[in-house]
């Protein structure tokens, strides 16, 4: 008979791109939109973030699934596309021409900003320019296992810091609930209410999500077969779902019971700063160097997800338009797309200085890409799988709300900030 320490330790062993997927997700919306909103909106945008991981939830399985049960990514799924096959490449291709430079700017900007507060003798610029450097170094270098528990033992971290500081703080239940299920939209919430509708996470993700599954893959089938691995693999997921939720209602919560009774902008490059009274004013002022250390490597992981991962389905999209096989090596078109998006996001970092502003506007431009890809994963896991392997009914009912959903968010994007007829 097994010991259940045993088992714990398999599982420990099994878990890995639901947790990079977790820390891309926390990274950029939870200890930044989220904790924005709480400081802003008190707990009035909490129903948006529900509705958000519950609609969302479907895209993001479809990668994991797709990759288990064919021993593809999704990518290859869309490569097999027939009718408009040169429409949705060019679409990717101004995508991934756009977004990973927003994407870059704003975690960079973040990730700098914290060790500025740790550390002002040195620059802002300066700590961007440091990240960046030695971002780019560690992807080339290929350290996928390092940073799986790099995201692991922070992710704890910053879990158990962020809940010692809201229990110290516990709002009311009814004011929680009420903000989670009642629909409500302050003045001037507009702006940040489109934002949180791309929560947790950008829809590419769930394309990395199948890449990262892949490499996991033979481990998960290695006892059970596809059927055991399969549940491996959503299981590794719907941790990191339920980490993701968990902690955006954490920063909710402490930033509507600890930043906004005192008034306080996050705005500006003293944002970590600001952020870091959430547990010097709760837990006391000596977890202000562990809070340093933990926000540090929790947005640089989001940084380093989104460097390594961009580039990659860059590479792959492309070598599959001109119908080559993939290579495990760095190619070339890989370090040039990689250095393009790094000095890109880098100069933009620089230059504008406002880490939420750049956030805030990254997260919401995510919008553009939900509708098209949780199409295309919905026709994959339904049209290129095994029946064993597609997903329930009620998952796919979700899933096509999750679509509807999507496009009205693009609508109201749109109309907030592009049209500005609203807000």
């Amino acid at each position: 008979m097994k010991q259940p320490g045993s088992r714990i330790g398999r599982l420990f062993l099994q878990l890995g791109p639901g947790l990079i997927w977790a820390m891309m997700a926390i990274g950029q919306t939870h200890i930044i939109l989220a904790t924005y909103s709480g400081t802003n909106f008190v707990f009035s945008l909490l129903w948006v973030i529900l509705l958000a991981h519950v609609l969302s939830y479907p895209v993001f399985e479809y990668g994991p699934r797709y990759a288990v049960a064919t021993g593809e990514s999704l990518v290859d799924a869309y490569l097999r596309v027939r009718r408009g096959r040169t429409i949705l490449l060019a679409y990717f291709g101004i995508v991934l021409a756009t977004l990973p430079f927003l994407g870059s700017a704003s975690l960079l900007s973040v990730s700098a900003s914290v060790l500025y507060a740790g550390m002002p003798q040195v620059s802002f610029n300066w700590w961007c320019g440091i990240i960046a450097f030695f971002t780019v170094v560690l992807v080339f270098a290929g350290r996928y296992k390092g940073l799986e528990l790099t995201c692991l033992v922070m992710s704890a971290f910053l879990l158990l810091g962020t809940a010692a500081a809201f229990c110290y703080q516990l709002p009311r239940p009814a004011d929680v609930v009420s903000g989670a299920l009642i629909p409500a939209i302050p003045a001037g919430s507009l702006v940040t209410l489109v934002a949180l509708m791309r929560m947790p996470t950008d829809a590419p993700a769930s394309i990395l999500h199948s890449l990262w599954a892949l490499k996991k893959r033979d481990a998960w089938i290695e006892e059970g077969g596809l059927q055991a691995g399969l549940k491996k693999s959503l299981l590794d997921l719907r941790i990191g779902f339920t980490l993701s939720f968990l902690i955006a209602i954490f920063f909710v919560s402490v930033g509507a019971m600890v930043l906004h009774p005192r008034g306080l902008d996050l705005e500006g490059l003293n944002l970590a700063m600001k952020l870091s009274q959430i547990y010097t004013e709760t837990v006391g002022p000596w977890t202000f160097p562990l809070f340093i250390a933990v926000a540090f490597f929790t947005l640089w992981g989001s940084y380093y997800a989104s460097t390594d991962g961009a580039p990659r389905l860059a590479e792959k999209l492309l070598n599959g338009a001109m119908g080559k096989k993939d290579s495990p090596e760095l190619g070339r078109f890989r370090i040039i797309y990689t250095i393009v998006i790094v000095v890109g996001g880098l100069l933009l970092a620089t230059t504008v200085q406002r880490p939420v502003f750049l956030v805030i506007l990254a997260i919401s431009t995510g919008l553009i890409s939900y509708p098209l890809i949780y199409v295309l994963n919905i026709w994959a896991v339904t049209r290129l799988v095994d029946e064993e392997f597609r997903p329930s009914r009620l998952n796919l009912i979700i899933a096509y709300t999750g679509v509807a959903y999507s496009l009205v968010g693009v609508a109201m994007l749109l109309l907030v900030r592009v049209f500005k007829v609203w807000g």
